[in-house]
This record gives C-alpha cells, sequence and structure tokens, in this order.
C-alpha cells in the first residue's frame, strides 16, 4: 500500500496504481471476498471504522468528524465484475479467466476510496491544527456494495442495517461512461435509470407435421402476433412522453423445418422510468397475451421477474451535485444529463434515502468501448476528477455555515 503523503500527485498515482490493482482481479457478484479484503485494509489504514457482514461480501467504512451530532453522507460504491473474458492487451488485464471489470466498478472503487483518502487527510490536519478554517459536522459513511451486476447487492446491505448507526441523511454515487468524453461530466435532474425487469413467456399448443397445420395449435405464429401485439403496448398504451421499451430477444422453438412443435418460449426485457409505468406495462403484457392466446387456441404462461425499479434522483441533491461539478469542472464542462434506460440497484438506495447518482466522462478516441464489452477501459484521468467532485460534495454539505 502506498503510504506516501497525500499531495495531489502522489494522490493521482495511488488512483491509477489502485484502480488497476482491482481491476487485475475481478470477482462476481457475492463473491468478491478479494475486494472486501482489499477495501476494507485500505480503509483501516486510513484510521476508518469499518464493518463486515458475516454472511455476504461488502465494506462499510465510517468517517466522523463530529462525535454524536452532525449530519451523516453516504458514498455508495459497487465492487463486483462481469462473466466476460477480456480481450484488452494492457499490463493491469484480469488475472481471473473469464470475469472483467467491464462496467468501471473499479473506478468507483477506487474514486470512493480517493475520497476518503482525502478526508482522511483532512480530518488529520483538523486534528493537529486548531487553525483550520473549515469545519466539519457529521460523517461520512462509504458503502462498498456487491452484486451490483445480478443483484441486487443494495438491499441486502440496506436489511443489515448498513444505512444505520449513524442514520444516512442522504446517499452520493458516481458511474464512469464512455458515451461522455473524458473531462465531462453530467448529472440527471430526477429520472437516472429505468427499472430493468425479466420477460418469459411460454406459447403451448399442440405439436404436428407441418403438411397439416389445420390439426395443430402452431405456437410459431401465435408467437410472431404476440411479439408484433406486444410492441403496440408501447406504442398505444403508454403517455409518448414516457419512455418505456418492451424487448424481446430470444425466441426459441422447434428443431425441423417441417414440424410444429409443442412449444415456443420468448425472452425479453421491460423497461421504464416511471414506477406507474413499470405497473402499467406488466398489467398490458398480460392481458395482451391472454388475448393472442384465446385468438391462436394456445396456452399462454407470462412470467415477469422484477428487477431494478427506476433510479430517481433527488432534485435538491442532484442540484448539489452539478454545483460541485461546475466548482471543480468549470461550468461548461458539465450538463444536466438525459436519463438512462439501462437499470441501476442504486435504485434501492434512492428508495431508501434521498439520493442522487451522475455520469463521469472516460471517453476518447483510445477509450471508446461500450460497457460491457470485452475491450472495455477508461480514460484515468476521470479518477481525480470523481474524486475531486464527490469530495467537494461532502465538504459542501458537511461544512459548518455558522
Amino acid at each position: 500500500m502506498n503510504k506516501e503523503g497525500l499531495s495531489d500527485l502522489n494522490l493521482k498515482k495511488w488512483l491509477i496504481k489502485t484502480r488497476r490493482e482491482f481491476h487485475q482481479h475481478p470477482e462476481l457478484g457475492f463473491q468478491e471476498k478479494w475486494t472486501t479484503a482489499r477495501i476494507a485494509e485500505i480503509l483501516a489504514y486510513l484510521n476508518i471504522d469499518v464493518q463486515l457482514f458475516d454472511d455476504m461480501t461488502g465494506v462499510v467504512g465510517l468517517l466522523r468528524f463530529s462525535d454524536g451530532y452532525g449530519p451523516c453522507i453516504g458514498l455508495r460504491a459497487d465492487i463486483d465484475a462481469l462473466p466476460i473474458e477480456e480481450t484488452n492487451n494492457t499490463a493491469y488485464k484480469s488475472l481471473n479467466p473469464s470475469v472483467m471489470h467491464a462496467c468501471g466498478h473499479d473506478a468507483h472503487i477506487t474514486m470512493m476510496l480517493g475520497v476518503a483518502k482525502k478526508l482522511s487527510e483532512f480530518l488529520n490536519k483538523k486534528n493537529t491544527c486548531q487553525s483550520s478554517g473549515d469545519v466539519f459536522k457529521g460523517s461520512v459513511k462509504f458503502l462498498f456494495q456487491p452484486a451490483e451486476e445480478n443483484g441486487p447487492g443494495s438491499q441486502p446491505m440496506i436489511d443489515r442495517g448498513a444505512l444505520k448507526n449513524p442514520d444516512v441523511d442522504r446517499i452520493l454515487a458516481c458511474h464512469v461512461t464512455s458515451s461522455l468524453p473524458s473531462g465531462k461530466v453530467a448529472v440527471p435532474k430526477e429520472n437516472a435509470y429505468s427499472s430493468g425487469d425479466s420477460l418469459e413467456i411460454t406459447i403451448t399448443g399442440r405439436g404436428g407435421h407441418a403438411s397439416t397445420p389445420h390439426i395443430t395449435r402452431d405456437p410459431i405464429t401465435a408467437g410472431a402476433s404476440l411479439i408484433n401485439a406486444l410492441q403496440t403496448i408501447v406504442s398505444r398504451d403508454i403517455d409518448p412522453m414516457e419512455p418505456a421499451v418492451i424487448a424481446i430477444g430470444s425466441f426459441h422453438a422447434g428443431t425441423a423445418g417441417n414440424v410444429t412443435p409443442e412449444k415456443a418460449v420468448l425472452r425479453g426485457t421491460i423497461r421504464a422510468l416511471a414506477h406507474e409505468v413499470r405497473e402499467q406495462l406488466h398489467k398490458r403484457i398480460r392481458q395482451v397475451a391472454e388475448g393472442i392466446g384465446s385468438t391462436m387456441r394456445v396456452k399462454v404462461k407470462v412470467t415477469i421477474i422484477k428487477g431494478y425499479p427506476p433510479t430517481i434522483n433527488d432534485p435538491e441533491i442532484a442540484k448539489s451535485l452539478y454545483l460541485a461539478s461546475t466548482k471543480i469542472m468549470g461550468p461548461e464542462n458539465v450538463e444536466w444529463a438525459k436519463p438512462s434506460l439501462g437499470a441501476e440497484d442504486f435504485s434501492f438506495f434512492a428508495m431508501a434515502k434521498p439520493s442522487a447518482i451522475m455520469w463521469i466522462g472516460t471517453g476518447s478516441k483510445k477509450y471508446s468501448a461500450f460497457m460491457h464489452s470485452p475491450d472495455f477501459d477508461i480514460d484515468e484521468k476521470a479518477l481525480e476528477i470523481g474524486v475531486d467532485i464527490i469530495t467537494q460534495a461532502v465538504s459542501d454539505y458537511l461544512k459548518d455555515k455558522s
């Protein structure tokens, strides 16, 4: 571990070194044992109280600026990786076969540890030099959360009391993205991410020879009709000002060209930015499927597995992130963001406490691969940007205005 001081130069080197270390040791959701231990080790070195869980991975760190009073701000970082074989040929390439930090969680871990380093240094200076002009009240709780990709890992942390003792008042998070140029950041005003639910529809008919269609009940024809009908839900049942998606990505039926199969299985995803639109989509999918089943004389079973709810930023906290970003980056490099129809299990934190998440650009000619790609990588200049913005937002919130 780097035991040098926390000058900007040393911090920058440390951030890159730390991010690459985590990148080399990716672990899947709820299996992040090495990652958990390493985060806990770094926090302990920084004299930050560490809480681990007996029955799951993940770390909670607590840094107190004042005992027993003042607000508590939570900082969340997801720590898991994806089941992807990395194709990058870098010195810090994944050492774990078929596992890769392809969504930037190694950067998120590093950024929040960087914030911990800067705040820990500030606290040490305050304790040794009482002439410091800034006075913070309250505490910072670091929430290193497992299993964002295949979770949720956030809700089990909440269930185990991660937001209590002291009670967290608000939560901040950030996510890197190659969709924004390096040196740019964006903050969603309110709607950040959509819900993400899984859909499976099983159609059971009557199999037979393709030459006698009149005595079969063709699940393929029914499935084709159903796919077309499902698309009318978004275009005709949902307010056109409300983003929504129903996508069928898998259609499996039959094994031979001259045989009508007995069964067809459709799988897809359902996305919405609003809770009420999400429920409306679920209801109409079931109704449309039932109608197609009756018309085509087949049995239709609809299974909807709820995944992550919509992630909705608290507007006041989103504004605080925006203002902190302009202080660090200048207003020309900060924008209000359009929401994403990706899903994020930060949504569970955002439903538990007023929260906001922002996006930090890492894209360039060299780093243009999309997240979840085997060649995804980031412009590491984003690490220090993320640290500085989140530290500024924490400072603005905890600083004594009296």
